[in-house]
């Protein structure tokens, strides 16, 4: 006795349910994250910081940007790094956040079924500059970008077809995001708590020095 298998192409509606499925797997990817600083910079246990007197005056993305969510989750890492706020006339350093969003679009190819897709989707990100000297010139900048929502999608590259919109809500992951970046800020006899919520991922925190 013998037995055929019959293969048969997945339907347009199917394909275009795998490529959204894919999308939403990919919002949750590691986010980018870099750093640069002056090469003697150093946070040290008992230092002071600030925040910026003035608001950010080149934030993209709308009304609804989760500043108050973003400048708790940085105040919580520069406690559990002992560096406790005052006014910006004492202050060590000065603290000058910066968000944004843009709307990026990418091509997709799906091998199995032959079919190209398109989809727009939120880029979201967070500059964290640290201000010091007299001139306030940046000496830290930590800057951390991750995908926030799909906005649009096509099921071709071919651009006369329509773009399918979508319902996500945006992704922020503020606690996430905010101790990711203060990973890499350079330590010198700081002591950090473990309470972070990527504490046990990517860099290990310092212990305190005896």
């Amino acid at each position: 006795m013998t037995t055929s298998t019959i293969h048969t192409r997945p339907t347009k509606s199917l394909v275009r349910e795998l490529f959204l499925l894919s999308s939403i797997l990919r919002l949750g990817s590691c986010s980018s994250i870099r750093t640069t600083s002056d090469p003697d910079f150093r946070i040290h246990r008992g230092e002071t910081y600030a925040w910026v007197d003035s608001a950010p005056s080149d934030v993209t993305g709308g009304d609804d940007l989760p500043w108050t969510d973003f400048q708790k989750a940085i105040d919580r890492e520069l406690a559990r790094r002992s560096v406790r706020q005052t006014n910006p006339r004492e202050a060590k350093f000065i603290v000058r956040p910066r968000l944004e969003v843009k709307v990026v679009e990418d091509d997709l190819y799906d091998p199995d079924s032959d079919l190209w897709s398109k989809e727009k989707y939120e880029e979201g990100s967070l500059y964290i500059e640290l201000l010091a000297g007299d001139e306030r010139n940046p000496v830290w900048t930590g800057e951390c970008r991750h995908r926030l929502r799909y906005v649009a999608q096509t099921m071709s590259g071919n651009p006369m077809e329509r773009w399918v919109p979508t319902d996500d809500e945006r992704r922020w992951r503020v606690e996430e995001v905010v101790a990711r970046i203060f990973q890499r800020l350079p330590l010198e006899d700081a002591l950090v708590d473990s309470g972070s919520p990527t504490a046990g991922v990517g860099e290990t925190p310092r212990e305190p020095r005896p």
